[in-house]
């Protein structure tokens, strides 16, 4: 009732490759294995394989190629706000050469396709035109505004302010006020055995301030920008006659640091006896990875708060021959969108995580801060009004006991 559950078996895949950028051909990459032409081939495969470490433990992984052509479109996205993202800025554009960012199209709003679901975040190019939307709609726990293309330079800009993240890192903060409480009365009650003055608010003092001070400086220091990311058009992808060689991603992170690295790289993907003038010019490099290990996957997730999920995986080898031995990591944490990781192996073959999600923890504090304040607003109100009606009757607002006419409001015992 509280809790969802599901399971999969499946090969491990990183899903479709994604574009290398900056971009080569495949006839440029003939060019440089030939040693006829060098170029930074290498290090823009070398951005992706970072983002790979699901997979950079299995030692079979191999990265898998293709050449895709590329769309006009560049996205890039900006973002403040740590632990959880508290703003967020995206930006499409496109161009006659995506490649090199020139030849920019100026994008134009249809007058002839339906306008975008409210609902919707993003939108299509559609031959220079986008199809129109509202200014200001609500997405996800977002206030998102989107102004017409006409008024950001032919440019897809959306912003956005996220109200929920907002109401998280409030969250957090009364989290800190509570647990900081909670160690103030500790520390109280063991003072007052010893005759000596309490210090809990000071304690509590202290460490909200030291929570505010440091949600603020991460969020000045971890304001997050990438970089223009190219697009392609999946259903355009090119087959060569010859299939690209895959190659050991162990290799390639061995490579790093060898001068000869891209004419290396470049004759490993290129195929044997390829003629660079007979290879395409207009498809581009693109890179994936893939592995024989299939993951069977269970997990376990709140229904209704997902506060913290548990995963199980078990890694079985579906390649040719026996495989070579896994060896993952006993024990490790990460933190990486809003979520505190912990895990765990049996050093080969299994392993277990566990993930605490700040967004939903801080939201939980966040309506406990609400209900609060709402009850404290009730009792306040509740107080005022009963004053107000003792006042009115004649009677002592502490008490309720009948005072003299003319005298003070509050009654004096005796």
């Amino acid at each position: 009732m509280w809790f969802d559950s599901a399971s999969s078996r499946g090969a491990l895949s990183m899903g479709s490759p994604a574009l290398v950028d900056p971009n080569f051909t495949e006839r440029a990459i003939a060019e440089i294995a030939a040693g006829r032409a060098s170029a930074d081939l290498f290090a823009g495969v070398d951005r992706w394989t970072r983002h790979w470490d699901e997979v950079a433990d299995f030692p079979d992984t191999r990265l898998r190629f293709e050449y895709v052509a590329l769309a006009h479109e560049r996205y890039s996205s900006s973002s403040v706000g740590w632990p959880i993202t508290l703003w967020s800025r995206t930006v499409i554009e496109s161009f006659d050469d995506p490649t090199t960012r020139t030849g920019l199209r100026v994008l134009k709003t249809s007058t002839t396709l339906p306008p975008a679901p409210d609902l919707s975040y993003g939108s299509d190019v559609i031959d220079g035109a986008v199809r129109s939307r509202s200014r200001w709609s609500w997405w996800a726990g977002s206030i998102v505004l989107t102004p017409p293309v006409e008024e950001t330079g032919g440019r897809i800009v959306n912003t956005a302010w996220r109200l929920s993240s907002i109401g998280s890192l409030l969250g957090l903060i009364a989290l800190a006020w509570i647990v900081s409480g909670l160690i103030g009365y500790a520390i109280d009650i063991r003072r007052y055995r010893r005759r000596k003055p309490g210090i809990g608010r000071r304690v509590r003092g202290i460490v909200v301030f030291i929570a505010v001070t440091a949600l603020t400086i991460g969020t000045v220091m971890t304001t997050r920008s990438s970089e223009s990311v190219l697009q392609h058009y999946g259903a355009e992808k090119h087959a060569p006659a010859v299939p690209i060689p895959l190659v050991l991603l162990r290799d390639f992170k061995a490579h790093r640091p060898a001068p000869d690295r891209d004419q290396w790289f470049a004759s490993a993907i290129t195929p044997a006896n390829a003629d660079p003038a007979a290879l395409s010019a207009q498809m581009y490099l693109a890179v994936g990875v893939t592995t024989d290990w299939q993951r069977d996957w269970t997990g376990m997730w709140g229904k209704h708060f997902n506060l913290i999920s548990r995963d199980h995986e078990v890694f079985t080898y579906k390649g040719d021959g026996d495989g070579e031995t896994l060896e993952l990591p006993r024990a490790w944490w990460k933190w990486e969108n809003s979520r505190l990781t912990f895990g765990w192996s049996d050093g080969s073959t299994q392993r277990s995580k566990t993930a605490i999600d700040l967004t939903t923890l801080g939201t939980i504090f966040a309506l406990a801060l609400l209900l609060f304040a709402a009850c404290v607003s009730l009792r306040a109100l509740w107080d005022w009004a009963e004053r107000r009606s003792r006042r009115r009757a004649r009677r002592c607002v502490a008490c309720g006991h009948p005072v003299t006419p003319g005298a003070s409001d509050v009654h004096v015992p005796g």
